[in-house]
């Protein structure tokens, strides 16, 4: 481990673009594409304030390192894995599902690829692409293997929701619904325009045969009067 150090909230940006550039093995890997992808838009001059914020992030974790944390067990996951299996039998290329903190952070899970070291495994984010967090992985024994991106309040926040979605993951998707007001599979919104099964149980009738969910059953046809 290198022992230089260096203030990453006041050192100027060129010198943190070296030592990202210099000390890339130190990051997480999963940082590292990321990381990468900054350098690049430093190199075109694109330097925006988030590009540069996360510059500094990055080289805050070069320089100061989280300790690892132990897996947290969250539960049987065969359910969850069960319903992305599902989906993507049905059509869907990149199948998730969102899930919503008490601060209002919405995660996403997805499954990861054939391609991934993790594959089978349950992949936890949130953000868009730009600010992406990785929160860590859930393997397929239900242990959630933290990174070193979120803090500790946003891994207590965390843990908690994945620890519901592992026991019934379509519960935590209607709740996503209701506090959000989008489909927790889609994320198109659900209103007033909506039938009235899609808006209780949080998602509509493709989403629920594309994840091979209940969607509750039809309304009974009014019986037709008999003419006097």
């Amino acid at each position: 481990m290198r022992t230089m150090k260096i203030d990453v909230e006041k050192a100027p940006l060129a010198s943190l673009v070296e030592l990202i550039k210099s000390r890339m093995d130190e990051l997480p890997e999963n940082d590292r594409p990321f990381a990468y992808n900054l350098l690049g838009h430093y190199a075109r001059k694109r330097v925006s304030e988030k590009v540069a914020m996360w510059l500094r992030k990055l080289a805050d974790r070069i320089v100061n390192p989280k300790a690892a944390t132990k897996p947290v067990e969250v539960g049987d996951i065969s359910g969850l894995v069960a319903l992305f299996a599902k989906a993507r039998e049905s059509g869907a290329q990149w199948p998730k599902l969102r899930a919503i903190m008490d601060d209002d952070t919405v995660l996403t899970l997805r499954l990861a690829g054939e391609k991934s070291k993790h594959v089978g495994q349950i992949m936890v984010t949130s953000g868009k692409q730009e600010n992406r967090l990785y929160y860590g992985r859930v393997d397929q024994a239900g242990a959630f293997h933290a990174s070193q991106q979120p803090n500790d309040q946003q891994l207590a926040r965390c843990v908690p929701v994945l620890k519901a979605v592992a026991t019934d993951p379509a519960a935590q998707g209607t709740a996503y619904a209701k506090r959000t007001g989008h489909c927790a599979f889609c994320a198109l919104p659900i209103g007033e325009g909506d039938d009235k099964r899609s808006i209780e149980a949080g998602y509509g009738p493709d989403c629920a045969k594309k994840w091979g969910l209940a969607w509750g059953a039809k309304p009974k046809a009014k019986a037709k009067r008999k003419a006097k």
